[in-house]
């Protein structure tokens, strides 16, 4: 069994409210439309929302300030999800990070990288605002 196999359980509003108000998230994606979707997902929880579009600018403001979780894209130029992810790792402050990998990967290409990285947990793309919000609330819970 796998993670995106794992069913979703119906989830109270209060339990999304109460797991979700104050958190810090920062989202981490090569791209402002997956950002922006993303952020208009999560608004109006109480969540406090740092986006970047570049690797390094994120790693140094999670060295900064460590959030509660990180939305972390798979397929960027450069430095991608997989290699930010073992970098990410490999800070002592920042090992034990939830990390929500938001991918237009398939489960089969994903696979591999799960089992080697110990990811957390992964959301396929288009995202659906209920999956990235229950997923969000396991990781945190």
């Amino acid at each position: 069994m796998t993670l995106t196999d794992v069913e979703l359980k119906p989830l109270s509003e209060n339990k999304i409210k109460t797991t979700l108000a104050g958190k810090n998230v920062c989202i981490l994606d090569d791209e402002r439309d997956p950002i922006e979707i993303l952020e208009a997902y999560l608004s109006g929880y109480g969540m406090n929302l740092d986006s970047y579009t570049e690797p390094e600018m994120a790693m140094a403001a999670l060295k900064k300030s460590r959030p509660d979780i990180l939305l972390l894209d798979v397929m960027m130029p450069g430095i991608d999800g997989w290699d930010f992810y073992t970098r990410l790792r490999g800070e002592k402050t920042l090992a034990d990070l939830p990390v929500l990998f938001v991918t237009c990967l398939t489960d089969q290409e994903v696979e591999p990288e799960m089992q080697e990285g110990n990811l957390c947990a992964t959301l396929s793309k288009p995202v659906d605002r209920k999956q990235l919000i229950a997923k969000i609330v396991e990781l945190l819970g």
